[in-house]
């Protein structure tokens, strides 16, 4: 992340774990999404939930020192697994936090997402996915980049 960081221009704004509803797990349920998302896997509750510990507080920590905003997402805008937000709240959250970077939300409006506001790289059902960044260009030449 802090190598991201260093070659990114401008505002940039970081999305923190979800620490809070991440601890709020049952046992059963992270039992139940080893077994089927990391099958084979021998993961550990409380080992996952320190390393993220770990993981929040250095991504804190490089935020810090490289200028950007630390966001973190209320537990009211999680969804029923624990980790992403939920649909009808992200608008919000990206108005939010286009707003604490100093733009105006109706910009976010008018940006021109190529496809969807996507990360740069992401696995889904074992495929990797790229997708070119900057995602977005607002009409100022804002750029939004997902990491």
């Amino acid at each position: 992340m802090d190598e991201v960081l260093a070659r990114l221009e401008g505002r940039v704004s970081l999305t923190a774990l979800p620490l809070e509803s991440l601890e709020r797990l049952s046992p059963l349920f992270f039992h139940t999404v080893r077994l089927l998302v990391f099958r084979g896997r021998p993961l550990e509750r409380e080992h996952v939930l320190a390393q993220a510990r770990e993981l929040d507080q250095r991504l804190a920590e490089i935020a810090r020192a490289r200028g950007a905003r630390l966001e973190r997402i209320p537990a009211e805008a999680i969804g029923w697994d624990g980790i992403h937000q939920r649909r009808g709240v992200r608008g919000e959250l990206w108005e939010s936090w286009l707003r604490g970077l100093g733009l105006a939300p109706e910009r976010a409006h008018v940006a021109r997402p190529r496809g969807r506001l996507r990360a740069q790289e992401r696995r889904l059902f074992g495929r990797l996915e790229h997708t070119a960044q900057p995602c977005a260009v607002a009409t100022d030449g804002s750029r939004v980049s997902i990491f």
